[in-house]
């Protein structure tokens, strides 16, 4: 089981934190924005605008991680995965693909 302090949802804490600038990016996130030709707009956009945050297990140290589906700027479905520490660590970020 995770560990979390929070006394508000986790989509709403992601939210405030990301809202008040609490957040790092990894280098793995940074190229996964590249390769989808993201912006940081866009993936705050996509955070503010979240209806849910999905749980996605624990990190190795135990913090929750969460998927946070959202929509970009330009309308595309992304996908925002991040662990909730002191900070938000954005760990990674994908364009949903429409499937036929």
């Amino acid at each position: 089981m995770c560990y979390t302090e929070s006394v508000h949802g986790p989509l709403e804490e992601i939210q405030q934190k990301i809202a008040r600038g609490d957040f790092v990016l990894s280098t793995h996130f940074v190229d996964a924005m590249r390769d989808d030709r993201l912006f940081l707009a866009d993936i705050l956009s996509a955070i503010d605008g979240a209806a849910e945050a999905v749980e996605d297990g624990c990190d190795a140290q135990g913090d929750p991680k969460y998927k946070v589906p959202g929509d970009a700027l330009d309308g595309r479905r992304i996908e925002v995965v991040c662990i909730l520490k002191r900070l938000v660590v954005l760990v990674t970020v994908y364009a949903m693909r429409n499937v036929p």
